[in-house]
């Protein structure tokens, strides 16, 4: 099995970090306000609750498609979709022009359990867009140019409908995400879609329980062919399904290689064929752990030691949920990195030059979603570092971070901080409030038996630290920065699996492309790809190489080779300190760009991080930009588009402008 392999001569170990590099706000960003009614990212409706994949999935939804020669679309508030041309010539700082090509008709009939998708806008070639309306339905639109701008006229008209044997209700419309489409051949495209499905499990027989049955989400990952008319045709047709693959996670990047006629899948794990049936992971649960006995050692013993304290304390009242998790009072506010949204908490604790606790257990949560939805707006957190029970010869070697959340369903009783099925301990509810803060004494004292050599598990199997954590138990600041993904190859044309997917290819993925405008030039002409992934505290640039030049069919069954061809230093490291990341993009090895979205209390900044211009470089530089929040809303979407001098201008959709980045590289 192929694998992302590190070349140890483009590491820097000299590296020690980014200066700012001011670019000035009036001449780089540029302000275009959009053609009402806008856009936005509340048009669909959701007729059940989403799973924690589709919330994610909308979240880092890119609303902007990317076309040929300098053009972009987009869909707005009222489903009318927009076609943005850029000057020809870029450097000019022409305005961009605006053409509404098509209306999507609001849809009718749809499986009434199934929520609907996003609309989403490919380029097929440079005169042509498909256009989902999320709901089940396909256009095909071609445009031509006219005096008056750009037209666009419906070419044909495409359904994905459900039948008996799935989930969904029979002949309905099954709503789907379109996530790539590609001219394979003369008048026919192939597009690369995914659907929900929902399985629910069966009662058990002659149960009495009224408790609301088990409800699976899986996702396929379904190739349809569709022959493209001469002429025009309005009337439905079916959609012709090539294939099918199922898998448990929305892929969160999906790139095709024509040379190879491979499509890479990268999503949280790896898509099979139906009916394979998944393998569980060997690593054994904490559960299915068993001690060896060492010589004269008594297992059944009672397990010298304090207990394990929980890894927070929490109470509710009608309309708030309080939660306290205990932290080394050492650690400096400036290191402790709280995110709450409406559904998940994100809580990062930085490295300090003051040494944690050894076997203190540092609270890390990664878009843990909540049990129920908060008002993120109304929540806050706190850090309390000595108590107030603490005396200059009683310090407390524990502090508290507190959070103060505000229920969004006032009134609802919590059974759980967290949702099920997370991994999560279980931590019982405090009834009395004043005994929420004993989690400080009884950390205190656990940490204070390990220091004396006691067991530090909790689980009796023994005194003191395991050999192989000792000095090495310090937490990374970056130890969850980017996303955990399983890269899935597939042949196009059949949807088999390349390679091994029960072992998989898993990476931290911290960037992808950004998604530039193709020249009709250079139409067919195969584009290296290039993803950046983590490496302890960096991110290495991998490119895939070109498919080998053969006289006969390559039989081998290895994916494709990653090369690492270059490394951004520190870069996971300084990702992990930003707040509400929607898009982190780069540019070749030209820079990295993490885009906030201007929601939830951040500015809605771009920090561009660029490359280093030589090897061994002690520094690199990087760039803060205001692009969203204000007038211009949310961001929504990026792309780029290159100029005739070969420089790449980024383009990013906003609720209500326009807004062009010009020489940031």
């Amino acid at each position: 099995m192929a694998a992302f392999t590190t070349n140890r001569a483009l590491l820097n170990s000299k590296f020690e970090g980014y200066k700012l590099d001011p670019l000035s706000q009036e001449d780089c960003v540029h302000h275009y306000t959009l053609p009402s009614p806008g856009v936005t990212q509340s048009t669909v409706s959701s007729s059940s609750q989403l799973s924690f994949p589709e919330v994610q999935s909308r979240i880092r939804h890119n609303h902007l498609a990317a076309g040929y020669d300098g053009r972009f679309a987009y869909g707005d508030k009222d489903g009318g979709v927009v076609v943005i041309v850029m000057s020809p010539n870029e450097q000019e700082n022409q305005n961009p022009t605006f053409y509404r090509i098509f209306d999507v008709p609001q849809p009718i009939q749809t499986d009434s359990g199934a929520n609907h998708e996003y609309p989403a806008v490919r380029a097929i070639n440079p005169n042509t867009w498909s256009i989902s309306d999320g709901a089940g339905r396909l256009y095909i639109v071609q445009t031509t140019e006219s005096p008056s701008g750009v037209e666009g006229n419906l070419l044909a008209l495409y359904e994905l409908t459900s039948t008996s044997t799935e989930t969904h209700s029979a002949g309905n419309l099954v709503p789907f995400r379109l996530h790539n489409i590609v001219d394979s051949s003369a008048g026919i495209v192939t597009a690369v879609l995914t659907t929900t499905v929902v399985e629910v499990a069966s009662s058990s027989q002659g149960s009495t329980t009224t408790a609301k049955p088990k409800r699976k989400i899986s996702f396929d990952l379904i190739a349809v062919n569709l022959q493209l008319p001469n002429e025009p045709d309005d009337a439905p047709q079916t959609m012709n399904i090539a294939w099918r693959l199922r898998g448990d996670d929305i892929p969160a990047h999906i790139l095709f290689d024509p040379g190879r006629g491979y499509l890479a899948i990268a999503a949280d794990s790896p898509f099979q064929k139906l009916g394979v049936p998944t393998l569980s992971s060997s690593d054994p649960s904490p559960d299915e752990l068993a001690p060896i006995p060492r010589a004269d050692e008594n297992l059944d013993a009672e397990p010298v030691g304090p207990e394990k304290p929980p890894p927070y304390s929490w109470n509710q009242t009608t309309d708030t949920v309080t939660v306290a998790f205990p932290l080394p009072s050492s650690t400096p506010k400036s290191n402790i990195h709280v995110r709450l949204a409406a559904t998940t908490l994100t809580i990062v604790i930085a490295e300090s030059g003051t040494p944690l606790i050894e076997g203190f257990p540092i609270p890390r949560y990664e878009v843990r979603k909540f049990w129920d939805r908060i008002d993120a707006s109304a929540s806050f957190w706190t850090w309390d570092r000595e108590g107030e029970k603490s005396t200059p010869n009683h310090p407390h070697t524990v502090g508290l971070l507190t959070l103060h959340l505000e229920k969004g369903n006032e009134g609802t009783k919590w059974p759980h901080v967290f949702a099920e099925g997370q991994g999560e301990v279980e931590v019982l509810e405090t009834v009395d409030p004043s005994e929420m803060w004993l989690v400080r004494e009884q950390l205190e004292k656990y940490t204070a038996a390990l220091a004396s050599g006691e067991d530090m598990s909790g689980l009796g199997l023994g005194r003191g630290a395991p050999s192989l954590a000792e000095g090495e138990m310090d937490e990374e600041v970056d130890a969850h920065v980017g996303r955990r993904v399983v890269l899935t190859w597939v042949k196009a044309e059949t949807g088999d699996i390349v390679g091994n997917p029960q072992k998989g290819l898993s990476i931290d993925l911290l960037s992808s492309p950004l998604p530039i405008t193709v020249s009709a030039a250079d139409e067919g002409v195969v584009t290296s790809h290039s993803l950046v992934t983590k490496n302890d505290i960096d991110g290495l640039y991998y490119t895939l190489l070109p498919p080998p030049v053969i006289d006969s069919p390559s039989t081998s069954i290895d994916p494709p080779t990653w090369t690492h061809t270059d490394t951004y230093p520190a870069l996971a490291f300084v990702l992990a300190t930003k707040r509400d990341t929607r898009f982190v993009f780069h540019q070749a090895q030209r820079a990295v760009m993490a885009f906030e979205s201007a929601g939830g209390g951040t500015s809605g900044n771009v920090y561009v991080y660029r490359g280093s211009k030589t090897r061994g470089a002690k520094w690199a530089q990087q760039a803060v930009l205001k692009v969203g929040g204000g007038s211009a809303g949310t961001v929504l979407g990026v792309g780029g588009v290159r100029t005739k001098s070969g420089a790449v201008a980024v383009v990013c959709l906003c609720e209500a402008e326009l807004v062009v980045l010009r020489g940031v590289f």
